[in-house]
């Protein structure tokens, strides 16, 4: 089953049909960026963890802090996520394994991405300001420069 953003209908439509695109702000952040922290979530417990070491309400297992070109190719990999997408359509779960912050005009913008659920939740300021449908193979990019670092990887679905 998918879910589009905003509606109830579970019926995929083509990107042309509806909006999907990374907002502005957003947009500007991830393609200048030059430092970006990356993280690797578990991706159990519905986005309600309240430990102090939470992204977004996901318990974070690691994170690394990406500079020069690691940073723009992470950086990169969530805008080309969003930029893949061909029918817009989600599951209706939503489990991340990845996340991103990028710091950008004295604005944090925090990314939550989902592969296996096609979907990215967009923060600016710790507030919501999108949800996105989202669209791999970037998954495999991003768990490699993980696994570089020595940061554990969460269970795959």
């Amino acid at each position: 089953d998918f879910l589009m953003p905003g509606s109830m209908s579970s019926s995929p439509l083509p990107v042309a049909a509806r909006a999907n695109h990374m907002p502005g702000p957003a947009a500007k952040a991830l393609s200048t960026a030059n430092a970006v922290t990356l993280f690797s979530l578990v991706p159990d417990g519905f986005g309600t963890y309240e430990d102090d070491d939470n992204f977004h309400g996901w318990q974070v297992l690691g994170r690394v802090a990406l500079t020069g070109n690691q940073a723009e190719h992470a950086a990169h990999e969530f805008q080309q996520a969003v930029d893949r997408v061909k029918v817009l359509g989600m599951a209706m779960c939503f489990e991340p394994r990845h996340g991103l912050r990028v710091v950008d005009g004295g604005h944090t913008f925090d990314f939550v991405l989902c592969y296996a659920c096609q979907q990215l939740v967009v923060y600016e300021d710790n507030k919501q300001i999108a949800h996105l449908a989202a669209a791999g193979p970037s998954e495999n990019i991003l768990n490699e420069i993980l696994v570089t670092a020595h940061i554990p990887l969460p269970r795959q679905p």
